[in-house]
């Protein structure tokens, strides 16, 4: 994975959101102007996607270089797509699901932990924690769903 100098020179910014008591993941595609959203209990996304779209428009204001690499202007229209990924019931393992999804897609591979795994991706996040060496997975990544909103886009 490559480090950027200006957050808006990475191709995708991952961003996890804390909503209270609720943890989920979105990525930022700058390329294609689109926010993927990743959420374990299928909140609604509208304010979310909204919001971040404000902070790419703000943040591509102050810079030079990215805004014409990614054509990034405050008229852009960003669309957005729920993902699909494992629903966690009725648990509160949300911060479990952002992680192995964080993993999965830096990784490249497809999200598919489920409820059944967490006690086990514990463990293993925590020893590789201590370890300092998460290990690359390979794989496809996970297919998206289509999402709009009233107007159709955000």
């Amino acid at each position: 994975m490559q480090v950027a100098g200006n957050v808006l020179d990475a191709r995708v910014i991952i961003v996890p959101i804390n909503l209270s008591n609720h943890w989920l993941l979105t990525t930022l595609d700058l390329q294609e102007h689109i926010v993927r959203f990743y959420d374990s209990l299928k909140f609604p996304m509208d304010e979310i996607v909204k919001n971040l779209c404000i902070w790419v428009q703000h943040t591509a204001a102050t810079s030079i270089g990215p805004v014409q690499k990614w054509s990034l202007q405050p008229s852009t229209v960003w669309k957005a797509a729920r993902m699909d990924v494992p629903f966690q019931g009725d648990t509160t393992e949300c911060g479990m699901f952002l992680l192995s999804t964080a993993l999965s897609l830096t990784a490249g591979g497809p999200i598919q932990s489920t409820l059944q795994d967490m006690p086990r991706l514990r463990v293993q996040f925590a020893h590789w924690l201590l370890s300092s060496s998460v290990p690359a997975a390979a794989g496809k990544p996970c297919h998206e769903e289509p999402f709009t909103n009233a107007a159709g886009e955000l």
